[in-house]
């Protein structure tokens, strides 16, 4: 009986310990996760120059405009853009779209883009668009800040 009484109390000393373990600081993991959020996409870019970009690796300012160079509504928006590339000087911007890359590159040089400072042109999958946009409409606009933060999402054609 004297082992008995033991093994209880013993039992009833682990229970109450375990009872009593401070739970993980959930409030903790959620400002680190936090502090860490990076909005550009999981996605990989073929630049025109032959380099691959890993978009979601990019620092600083960051807009990237996903068009296609038959649409009429992205050819309206990237004269615009060129017209007003000034407003654009704290930003790198990055054309990207899934036709080929002779139309992009096509495309660049009609609207006076090509070879602009700070100014990428990049082709990628279809499937990588739908994968980290969605569904969306030509041309479609994401700025984000340094740090990878999204700010604004721009669909359709806008007056720049």
């Amino acid at each position: 009986m004297k082992v008995f009484s033991q093994c209880t109390f013993l039992l009833m000393i682990l229970l109450f310990l375990a009872c009593t373990q401070k739970p993980k600081d959930s409030v903790n993991e959620t400002k680190l996760t936090a502090a860490k959020v990076n909005d550009l996409p999981d996605m990989q870019v073929r630049l025109l120059n032959g380099n691959t970009v890993e978009i979601e690796a990019i620092e600083g300012k960051v807009i990237l405009v996903l068009f296609q160079p038959d649409c009429d509504h992205c050819q309206n928006e990237a004269q615009q853009i060129e017209a007003n590339l000034d407003s654009f000087r704290q930003y790198d911007l990055y054309f990207i779209s899934s036709a080929p890359a002779p139309d992009v590159k096509a495309f660049a040089d009609q609207y006076n883009l090509s070879g602009r400072p700070a100014v990428w042109f990049g082709t990628t999958s279809f499937e990588s668009v739908l994968n980290n946009f969605g569904s969306i409409p030509a041309p479609s606009m994401f700025i984000y800040l340094e740090g990878g933060k999204l700010i604004q999402e721009l669909n359709g054609e806008i007056d720049i």
